[in-house]
């Protein structure tokens, strides 16, 4: 454990980490920030100097933290917002330390990389932490890189809720179908040789007003980027009976949608080459979008083209990353 406090402030809170195992590998991650009765000796001390006697950060958690770490900041909650205290949680550590001064507070969760205690140094405002990124060249579904933040009012009884949310989301292709009927090239399939995504946001400052801002993106326009989380090769002819992919790729947010993010399946119709680009509304991460596929007519020539009307029909489910799907069973 590592910590790192501003002179004459009094580290005065203990935290108890909490890990709950799930059947799915992200899960959701949240952190309640509750008041904790100190020693009476202490507590009486700190009563007479006016400084609060701090807050207690307790991580409930899913299997592993991103890189086995996370950044703790404590900011003043009033202009200029200073800090306050920061200090870095590793996975597997024991009893953990807040310290907080007097007054309001606004705290902030980040993902770290473990032992890389000075990255943040620099820190001395909310707003440096706000140019803060996260490139999803980095990232990694299986354990992803998160944040959240609060803020605890003054007194002795502090107590808030803070959930902390994955910065990516997932956007899972769960059955797909093909009828041509009526068409001229009726009775072909669609044969699909890849799927990619389109316009994807690789670096992402999250703690920025309006969904956090995007700093560089990945395949603007076309398929230039090739990395695993946002291609995969497809799953040959689709024809009118409907095929389970259940395939899925990643996505950081895209708040503004512009230009917006395309889920894009790639393939033949006998010897024409066409697209089925389909835009995917990404305002916030720690999504899950669950994708059912009916294609009715020829794609376009291009992915970044915008399909004609009746091209397709996309059913969606929309659910929080750390929610379980609804199960379907046939009898």
């Amino acid at each position: 454990m590592r910590r790192s406090t501003k002179t004459g402030r009094i580290s005065t809170a203990i935290n108890y980490i909490t890990q709950f195992f799930t059947a799915h590998f992200a899960c959701r991650i949240s952190v309640a920030i509750t008041a904790f009765m100190q020693l009476p000796a202490f507590f009486a001390s700190c009563a007479a100097e006016g400084i609060d006697p701090g807050v207690t950060v307790r991580i409930v958690r899913s299997q592993s933290w991103s890189n086995g770490a996370a950044d703790v900041f404590v900011f003043d909650n009033q202009s200029p917002f200073l800090l306050d205290s920061y200090q870095q949680f590793l996975a597997g550590d024991g009893p953990l330390y807040v310290s907080s001064g007097t007054g309001e507070k606004r705290i902030v969760v980040l993902s770290a990389r473990e032992g890389d205690l000075y990255s943040r140094s620099g820190i001395q405002r909310y707003q440096d932490l706000c140019r803060e990124s996260f490139s999803i060249m980095d990232d990694n579904p299986a354990s992803p890189f998160f944040y959240g933040e609060a803020t605890v009012g003054e007194g002795s009884s502090r107590a808030a809720t803070l959930n902390v949310s994955p910065i990516m989301s997932s956007i899972r292709v769960r059955s797909v179908s093909c009828n041509y009927s009526g068409r001229p090239y009726e009775g072909m399939f669609f044969h699909n040789d890849r799927l990619f995504l389109i316009n994807v946001v690789s670096e992402f400052c999250p703690l920025v007003a309006e969904g956090g801002r995007p700093v560089s993106w990945l395949n603007y326009g076309s398929l230039t980027d090739i990395i695993p989380v946002i291609v995969t090769e497809g799953w040959g002819n689709i024809g009118p009976e409907r095929v389970h992919p259940d395939v899925t790729l990643y996505c950081y947010p895209n708040p503004q949608g512009s230009p917006p993010t395309r889920l894009v399946l790639e393939g033949n119709v006998g010897d024409a080459k066409c697209y089925y680009p389909i835009d995917i509304n990404v305002p916030e991460g720690g999504m899950r979008y669950v994708l059912d596929i009916t294609i009715s007519r020829m794609g376009t020539p291009d992915p970044d083209s915008v399909a004609v009307p009746g091209t397709y029909t996309v059913e969606y489910e929309t659910v929080p990353w750390y929610e379980k799907e609804p199960v379907t069973e046939d009898f």
